[in-house]
């Protein structure tokens, strides 16, 4: 069974150490998105920040990079599996909100759900006090789910 990991590289997708993916293109599946300015290295949540351009001047996105395909450092490119309208209709960045948890919830539960998840996203309870949801305690979340149940946090179902 594969699984959508949306915070993490694929293994075939992960950049080299050295790699510096700032001033990168991103592609999607049907057009360009825009040029990384920034990348969060984050515990358990990387993501890429990018600076869509012409979409809304001063617009940027926050992409995990669960959704990279592929870098081809050659011609600083990266491409995403995902479709211009996809990622246009992803929960907006805003920088002045920073990372936080709920923020990052939104768009790991919207990212999931196009790879066939169940819109489930509870942060690790061994994650960082900074990404620590309030709702959850020990290993089940405020609703009862288990977290410990066969599956990493935040990861969702490909099958």
């Amino acid at each position: 069974m594969s699984t959508f990991e949306p915070w993490e590289y694929r293994p075939d997708a992960a950049p080299r150490q050295e790699t510096d993916l700032v001033g990168c293109r991103v592609q999607a599946t049907d057009g360009e998105v825009g040029i990384v300015v920034d990348v969060i290295h984050a515990p358990r949540h990387k993501a890429l920040v990018i600076d869509t351009g012409d979409w809304v001047v001063g617009q940027r996105i926050l992409l995990p990079v669960g959704v990279v395909a592929g870098i081809d450092q050659a011609r600083r490119m990266i491409a995403v599996d995902r479709s211009v309208a996809e990622i246009k209709a992803a929960p907006p960045y805003e920088p002045a909100l920073g990372e936080a948890p709920q923020r990052l919830n939104e768009l790991a539960d919207y990212y999931c759900g196009l790879y066939g998840g169940d819109d489930q996203h509870y942060p690790s309870p061994e994650g960082p006090a900074e990404f620590a949801d309030p709702g959850v305690v020990g290993s089940d979340d405020a609703l009862g789910n288990d977290l410990d149940a066969g599956r990493r946090p935040g990861s969702q179902s490909l099958d």
